[in-house]
């Protein structure tokens, strides 16, 4: 998987290369210095030559002193813990189901040099494809069956099951297991199954927001189970998309914040939303079809929330299943926002820090914009009480780094800040 094959090789160079820098950085004692595992490193990256060719291998040669640089500058890295703690240079290694070449465990045995490196194992269940071409199908035939029995594998998609899926979710499967399994002896037949389950299930959904704009009185009471969950007494609630259906929604929440790519026609122009109340659409997909739209719009969120808990508001943060992206970004507001200390303790609930009721959005407009928003020149964005000039400046390159500078502002009281922790 990419995981083990790039990401890892690259942190671990990136780590191996903010070494060597802060080492250089040190003042030189006129001492001789015993030999070091690091004296004979002739290169911080290190890659299986299984799946990755030498064109590849270069170009994230090329990234990694850019993302050593990066990582240094934005505190991604505490230089006294890593000179402390790395005392050799990082090496991953990687077993897979193919022979030889650094790939099996005889290879591997052979090759490790612990008295040289820290040494990482990457083991992966994965095939390697001989030719290195990604989601290669493979027949497997089942050795505990007669016949031609079997089934087609992809390389690397255990974590990519909207690729092979067809639709169906765990929930599904576990409840139609025995039609899926049982009633299905082919393969295709197994597949028209899954495809009949699916599209049942879909028009259901479709049936429940047929229902849903049928009876807009029909209250979630009525519903067996409440389309969201409450955290605590935060104040915060994760639900989805369901739980953000006007006006049902203002009922219970005074804020409703939209992780999706998807609006109710009743919220994209505002006029139906009760004076007093905001809304804030974050357009990100969902799953891995999102690649950089949640981290885009994660300032945004959380300053969203926060301006609201901070006045004792009760928000909606939904996604379209409540088990995404509203999880991360409820998650990442309860680190910055509450004491999470005595979460062991029963007894005690989360309470928000005291320093996040001073947060405003004239405090917000001033710090990021340099001063308050005239109300005939303020612009707001999507019903959400946030200017269009603070989204995009929270939403910017530097988005992440403004909202950090601010929240650092608003604690402000010379003791290491629990936000740079």
């Amino acid at each position: 998987p990419d995981s083990f094959s790039r990401t890892v090789p690259i942190w671990c160079a990136v780590l191996n290369q903010a070494y060597i820098k802060l080492k250089a950085e040190m003042p030189t004692t006129n001492a001789e210095e015993e030999p070091s595992p690091w004296d004979s490193l002739t290169s911080t990256l290190f890659t299986p030559s299984c799946c990755i060719d030498k064109k590849e291998v270069e170009c994230m040669q090329a990234r990694i002193d850019t993302l050593t640089e990066e990582a240094l500058a934005h505190g991604c890295i505490d230089p006294v813990w890593l000179l402390r703690t790395l005392k050799r240079p990082l090496r991953p290694y990687w077993i897979t189901q193919s022979p030889g070449d650094e790939t099996d465990v005889q290879s591997l045995v052979s090759t490790m040099n612990p008295d040289q490196y820290t040494c990482l194992i990457c083991i992966s269940c994965s095939v390697v494809s001989s030719d290195g071409k990604r989601n290669q199908q493979i027949w497997v035939e089942d050795m505990k069956q007669k016949g031609d029995l079997g089934y087609w594998y992809t390389p690397g998609a255990a974590d990519d099951e909207e690729s092979f899926s067809r639709g169906i979710t765990p929930q599904l499967y576990w409840k139609h297991q025995r039609e899926i399994l049982e009633d299905a002896c082919s393969a295709n037949e197994t597949d028209k199954a899954i495809d009949r389950i699916v599209m049942q299930y879909r028009q259901d959904q479709e049936m429940e927001d047929a229902v849903d704009k049928s009876c807009p009185n029909l209250d979630y009471d009525q519903a067996e189970k409440l389309p969201f969950d409450t955290i605590g007494e935060t104040g915060i609630a994760i639900g989805s998309r369901r739980a953000g259906r006007p006006p049902l929604c203002w009922e219970h929440f005074d804020a409703v914040l939209n992780i999706t790519d998807m609006q109710y026609d009743e919220l994209k122009d505002g006029n139906d939303i009760p004076v007093g109340s905001s809304y804030l659409h974050a357009p990100v997909k969902e799953g891995k079809r999102d690649r950089t739209e949640l981290e885009k719009w994660m300032p945004v969120c959380l300053c969203f929330i926060l301006i609201n808990v901070s006045s004792k508001r009760k928000v909606l943060v939904h996604c379209a299943q409540g088990k995404d992206r509203s999880v991360a970004v409820a998650m990442a507001s309860l680190a910055l926002f509450y004491n999470c200390e005595n979460l062991n303790n029963t007894s005690k609930s989360l309470e928000i820090k005291p320093w996040c009721n001073q947060v405003s959005t004239s405090s917000l407009e001033k710090f990021l914009i340099g001063g308050q928003i005239k109300a005939e020149e303020s612009q707001i964005h999507c019903s959400s009480g946030l200017d269009c000039q603070v989204v995009d400046a929270l939403t910017g390159r530097n988005g992440r780094d403004a909202m950090f500078a601010f929240l650092k502002t608003l604690e402000g009281d010379g003791k290491q800040s629990d936000i740079t922790k």
